[in-house]
């Protein structure tokens, strides 16, 4: 059934506004195709071929990309090709509709040293490449009060063959899988008016490579408009709690503020 990863969403209301919500995963879970896949790959073929700053190597990780590859070659059944370097990374982007980075410990703490972002959430791989964790996280507000430590700890503590995921998600205003700049969030008063309104939700997860020892993030990203969102009720009626209850930071975070109260009223017509 399309949209079964609402049911997924992590809706419980805070405190704490940020949370980590890993759970362990199947390796068999660690990449993920649905009913969306094949237009989010063609999507995705066509974006590289019109843009050259999503795929990104910082020299001396060639060897960690072509793991990368490997990996998600033999995941997919793909035969194995031996690329390492920048070609690595834009073949292994063409496999798998998740967006791949790499991040390696290189003695100052975790850092951004490749990937391929193609469905960037208001985020561009050239602004953020070489970033720490701290950094890449530097927009997110709470994020050193709340999670930098734990986010560390986690990244240290990763071991070889577990594979853990979480989820996030988002209001939007289009249902753009490029959007690689922040979009101006429309403020809504008319509840009505929120059903043109879209949810974007990430799957993200984390998983030490076993030569290279480098941590691969991925991000699958997944659209669903707000309709659909009202239909399946009681992931509608959890959602409208968490926005009734969130505090404002909280509502920035999720691209929700200054129209909250009209979705709530939405989503709660559901009932």
């Amino acid at each position: 059934m399309p949209y079964e990863w609402l049911d997924e969403l992590p809706l419980q209301p805070g405190p704490p506004d940020l949370r980590m919500g890993l759970r362990n995963a199947d390796l068999d879970q660690w990449l993920l195709f649905d009913d969306r896949s094949r237009a989010e790959l063609a999507l995705k073929a066509d974006l590289l071929e019109h843009h050259d700053d999503v795929v990104l190597l910082q020299p001396g990780h060639e060897a960690a990309a072509g793991e990368l590859l490997a990996e998600v070659e033999r995941f997919v059944g793909a035969p194995a090709s031996g690329s390492d370097g920048p070609a690595a990374l834009r073949a292994a982007a063409l496999l798998a509709t998740e967006d791949q980075c790499l991040m390696v410990d290189i003695g100052d703490g975790w850092r951004l040293v490749g990937g391929s972002v193609v469905f960037g959430n208001q985020w561009r791989l050239v602004d953020k490449l070489g970033g720490t964790l701290s950094e890449i996280h530097g927009p997110t507000e709470g994020y050193e009060e709340l999670l930098a430590a734990k986010v560390e700890t986690f990244f240290d503590n990763l071991r070889v063959g577990r594979v853990v995921a979480r989820r996030n998600w988002f209001i939007h205003d289009v249902p753009d899988y490029h959007q690689p700049v922040a979009q101006a969030m429309v403020a809504i008063a008319d509840p009505e008016r929120a059903a043109g309104l879209f949810l974007r939700s990430e799957r993200e997860t984390l998983r030490r490579l076993p030569r290279s020892g480098a941590v691969v993030f991925t991000i699958k990203t997944q659209i669903a408009p707000l309709p659909e969102v009202r239909r399946r009720r009681a992931v509608a009626a959890a959602l409208a709690d968490y926005l009734a209850a969130a505090s404002p930071r909280a509502l920035r975070g999720k691209d929700a503020e200054d129209r909250d109260r009209a979705l709530v009223a939405y989503l709660r017509a559901a009932a």
